[in-house]
């Protein structure tokens, strides 16, 4: 029996590196990839009920669609991916690219890419908003819920955003950690319930993406 498990977790972790792989192959840079994938490695454990990424035009030129929602359907994954654009203002032009939904059920995926979706429509295209402020911060919590954050860091984050005013100490806690703003008050229970459960997992399925992550020392790791 427990030779069997080995065998299985084995073949769950290389079945899982061809799609690490496969995203390496078009993503322009390493960072951005690796962070993709922790994301994904967050669903695949359950940390997160699903996640959210993008892939620009240019990248998308160089991936195989097909192929990669292959990849994922082989690590019980689902994907939901629709076009977008945004305006490019130092370019002075918009630019495409894909909203890319994962979860491991369909129905998840569908209700971030429905709640993202009611978020940009809450403003014009050049970032006027023009719904009640309660409304967004009803959105912001079910978005920050699906990706699995911790209840006190999306209070904190909606917190900030009503006050539009930051602690002395935000900056600080951005420099440390990743994936998510930190509360001021519970930033170490944050790191231990999400962050440091998530490093883990990634260093046992995706060891590409976990050496890209761990070689910026000012962020924390393990």
């Amino acid at each position: 029996m427990a030779v069997m498990m080995y065998n299985s977790i084995i073949m769950e972790k290389k079945i899982f590196k061809e799609l690490e792989d496969y995203l390496f192959e078009f993503y322009e840079k390493s960072i951005v990839v690796a962070q993709v994938v922790a994301g994904i490695v967050g669903v695949k454990i359950g940390l997160k009920s699903a996640t959210v990424f993008i892939i620009k035009e240019n990248e998308l030129k160089n991936a195989d669609i097909d192929k990669m929602r292959r990849l994922f359907e082989e690590n019980s994954l689902e994907l939901l991916m629709f076009k977008n654009k945004s305006f490019d203002y130092q370019e002075k032009e918009w630019s495409w690219y894909i909203d890319c939904f994962c979860a491991q059920d369909c129905e998840t995926a569908k209700k971030l890419h429905s709640a993202f979706s009611e978020l940009q429509a809450s403003s014009d295209d050049f970032g006027k908003c023009f719904v009640e402020p309660a409304k967004i911060e009803e959105i912001h919590r079910e978005i920050g819920g699906l990706l699995g954050y911790p209840e006190t860091a999306i209070d904190a984050f909606i917190e900030c955003n009503r006050s539009a005013k930051r602690d002395e100490k935000y900056q600080d806690r951005m420099a440390r950690n990743r994936y998510y703003a930190h509360s001021l008050e519970h930033e170490e229970e944050e790191y231990q319930a999400f962050d440091k459960v998530l490093n883990q997992a990634v260093e046992q399925y995706a060891e590409r993406s976990a050496e890209v992550l761990r070689a910026n020392t000012q962020k924390r790791w393990l």
